[in-house]
């Protein structure tokens, strides 16, 4: 047989062992003479000379004769069409052969890497599918999964390959993609602080997007900042200013990345972010108990509220007053209605020292230690302040949980990372865009005219609770105040409870509806903005037709956002004929859809399709794209001083308007691209990889006994099945157990390590080497850094400072 090339004897070679069930490999190479033999050619000797061997590795070489020996033709005036023609052929086996086409595709040389399922498995890897549902999705294409030209291992590896193409060179990564940004929106800002060598020590940055929401509902709002850990690879804490917008969902204003928790690091963290948002601060703001928070937010935001997370409070000592709960039945209802109910600081004094008192508890150090930072979560001393309905950094976590459970992971490096919370933004925008379209739906009308008007302003979630609290005031009664003047009224619950001082409270409530004032006893409005039960039920008695203006703030409304200076879209997809990315692509979709299920039902067909496509691939990718930032384009005002302006301006609806001015933010140039950062701070970045933060954990006793599980106090109520002694501890942790003999004498002796044991790899000899250099000169760098920076961020005197534990040190 004659072929015009090696290329076409080669495939058609392979379609013949892929029919027979072998796999085939080229053998040997001369000038003039080729060999595809079979891919179990060749010998295989089990011990190496002089090589002593850890584990058992076979081969499947059998020693296999079955070839195919190619002979380029030398005759130039042979009447054939052919340039390669086939000498010499052996077509017995001495081994038993592939019965079935899954066993067939296991084998290497009969594995189809086409290029654009490549590219279709990249996307996936990319956007975090499970390697199964990779499988399915192709098994759908192939017809069945033995048709599938690629196995789940091949899938793993290409997505392991890809990652370290990805992770390598990965903050020139991150620049690029931040000056990407910057050029699809010159409002896009961020910063980042590094160490005397050049190393990213924080990072922050925020979106166009953001920067807006932040203008609508975060200045002289409330707003949570909390942060998590896991999140990346060099386990730097992720740090969020979260809001909640008029639809009452989770709004992000900027995001940042910090390597240690400091107060030199919140203090630049939040300088930064006050430059960014052109000095406009929020009137409220909730974290946890941290110390260097505590210091740094008072100093960086003068006269904000700064409160605790009721839960952050309360759950660290949760396990005594669990205990307590335990002795006295009543307690905790006792406790959360003191914490819970009081409207003014006297009474919550009075209410506290009567719990202790009926359940004589004055010495308990868990109640005393929560008593001593009252004034700092009981929300008795919050009544007169704006928190927006705040109690908890509940907004924060849950952001944290959605970023860590469908975007980012332990693994992620930092410019995927910042890809990926761009991605969480446009989630976010299309769960708001699903909202606002269902809030277009119109509801029935109510009989009160206060109702229909609240129906008709506020969005479809908070007048969804606005509706219950209408439901609820029907259950309070009302009566004129004897002792107050006209338009004063006495509300209280028709079921109160003299368990408690002040279940019997009646709450004074106003609705002069001349002189347009409305107040209550409770202050809900002046804490949250909206109306509580009591003043709807004075509303009803008082048969209020309308609500002035001034009692709906903007914030809650349909029309909450404002008219900002610049463009919001954090890309620009819209090309010069108005038509949309999005647009043509779903256009594009359908036709491309329509050829792939034609050319796949026949033969003729695919090659046509295939051959077509490539071609005009190769013709449509070299034309240039109209879609996206053009540098000729200037918007209304480009500087962030203009927009400073501007916003101060149309700032209204109680937002601050208080100037700032930084005489380090300016616009400047690099490599074309317009930057809000200085050129200097940007060359002097080191490429290379940050070391990894050291984080925050629980503080280790000095004493403490390290053991396997969970650490700290043990209830001890569940015995052994190994030993059946109850010790807290169970089978897996089991001291008596001799696979955890070694593993807690590490422990005990402080040396244990994290990662994979040594030797349970699969790399080779080459790869390990590598591996172990690799290792030797992180371990290297990371104790430079810390020898440089030991005395300046960790030693600090007072214990508000103290960041680092005995664990972290290790």
């Amino acid at each position: 047989m004659f072929f015009p090339a090696e290329e076409d004897a080669h495939e058609f070679y392979k379609r013949y062992a892929k029919e027979a069930g072998f796999g085939i490999r080229w053998d040997r190479t001369k000038k003039t003479i080729r060999k595809i033999s079979c891919s179990l050619a060749g010998k295989w000797q089990y011990f190496k000379p002089g090589e002593t061997r850890k584990r058992n590795k076979f081969s499947k070489k059998t020693g296999c004769k079955a070839y195919m020996k190619l002979k380029e033709v030398e005759n130039e005036d042979r009447e054939y069409d052919g340039k390669v023609m086939v000498e010499n052929i052996r077509l017995l086996h001495n081994h038993p052969l592939a019965k079935t086409p899954t066993v067939t595709n296991q084998m290497e040389c009969h594995k189809h890497k086409d290029e654009t399922v490549m590219e279709l498995l990249d996307e996936l890897n990319t956007s975090n599918v499970p390697i199964n549902c990779t499988i399915n999705m192709l098994s759908e294409m192939h017809g069945e999964e033995q048709n599938v030209p690629l196995t789940a291992r091949d899938i793993g590896n290409r997505k392991a390959g890809k990652t370290w193409e990805e992770n390598a060179d990965d903050i020139g990564k991150l620049i690029e993609f931040f000056r990407y940004c910057h050029e699809q929106n010159p409002q896009f800002y961020w910063d980042v602080d590094c160490d005397k060598d050049g190393y990213i020590k924080n990072m922050f940055w925020s979106h166009a997007s953001m920067q807006g929401d932040y203008a609508d509902f975060g200045a002289n709002d409330a707003m949570t900042f909390d942060t998590t850990y896991k999140t990346n690879t060099y386990e730097m804490p992720l740090a969020m200013f979260v809001g909640s917008n008029h639809h009452n969902q989770n709004a992000i204003f900027g995001c940042a990345l910090l390597r240690h928790e400091t107060i030199d690091a919140f203090r630049w963290l939040f300088g930064t972010f006050k430059r960014c948002m052109g000095g406009k601060t929020p009137r409220c703001i909730l974290t946890d108990e941290d110390p260097s928070m505590k210091v740094t937010i008072p100093e960086m935001f003068p006269g904000i509220v700064h409160r605790l997370c009721r839960w952050h409070v309360v759950n660290k000592v949760q396990t005594k007053l669990n205990e307590l709960y335990e002795l006295h039945k009543e307690l905790k209802d006792v406790f959360n209605s003191t914490i819970n109910h009081p409207l003014i600081p006297t009474k919550f004094e009075s209410a506290w020292a009567e719990m202790l008192s009926r359940f004589k508890l004055q010495d308990d150090p868990t109640l005393r230690s929560l008593y001593n930072i009252r004034e700092r979560w009981v929300k008795a001393f919050f009544k007169h302040k704006y928190c927006g309905r705040m109690t908890s950094t509940q907004r924060s976590e849950s952001t944290n949980m959605m970023v860590k459970n469908n975007f980012v992971n332990h693994t992620t490096v930092l410019h995927k990372f910042a890809k990926q919370m761009l991605k969480v933004i446009q989630r976010r925008r299309a769960a708001e865009a699903a909202e606002e379209y269902g809030g277009m739906c119109r509801t029935d009308e109510s009989g009160w005219g206060f109702v229909d008007q609240l129906r008709r302003v506020y969005t479809r979630r908070v007048f969804e609770q606005v509706q219950r609290t209408v439901t609820s005031a029907t259950r309070y009664r009302i009566d004129d105040d004897p002792v107050g003047r006209k338009n004063h009224y006495l509300v209280s619950h028709t079921r109160r409870t003299n368990k408690i001082s002040w279940g019997q409270h009646q709450f004074k409530v106003c609705a002069d509806i001349e002189c347009q004032k409305f107040t209550c006893e409770c202050r809900t409005w002046e804490h949250t903005g909206l109306f509580c039960e009591h003043l709807i039920r004075a509303f009803m008695q008082a048969q209020v037709e309308s609500i002035p203006g001034s009692y709906i703030l903007r914030r809650y409304t349909r029309n909450a956002r404002m008219e900002l200076p610049f463009d919001r879209h954090d890309e620009r997809l819209v090309g010069p004929d108005g038509t949309t990315q999005k647009y043509r692509q779903t256009t594009l979709l359908v036709v491309a859809m329509a050829i792939v299920r034609a050319g796949s039902m026949s033969r003729p067909a695919y090659d046509k399709a295939m051959k077509d496509l490539k071609i005009l691939r190769g013709h449509i990718e070299n034309l240039p794209a109209d879609i996206g930032h053009s540098q000729g384009e200037t918007s209304t005002i480009t500087s962030r001083q203009g927009w400073e302006q501007t916003y101060s301006s149309q700032a209204t609806d109680g937002m601050c308007t208080e100037e700032f001015h930084d005489e380090n933010i300016h616009t400047t140039t690099v490599n074309g691209i317009m930057e809000s950062r200085a050129p200097h701070i940007i060359n002097m970045v080191n490429r290379a990889p940050p070391p990894k933060a050291k984080t925050k954990g629980r503080r280790v006793d000095e004493g403490e006994k390290r053991t396997l599980g969970a650490r700290g106090p043990k209830k001890c109520n569940r015995a052994c099945k190994l030993c059946g002694i109850a010790n807290g501890h169970n089978r897996g942790t089991c001291p008596e157990n001799p696979k955890n003999k070694d593993r807690i004498a590490k422990l005990n002796q402080g040396s244990r390590k994290r990662g994979r044991p040594k030797g349970s790899g699969k790399s080779t000899v080459a790869g390990n080497k590598n591996k172990v250099c690799r290792s030797l000169d992180e371990d290297l760098h990371v104790r430079r850094v810390s020898e440089n920076y030991s005395e300046e961020e960790y030693s600090v005197g007072d214990e508000e400072n103290a960041t680092t534990t005995d664990e972290d040190s290790e």
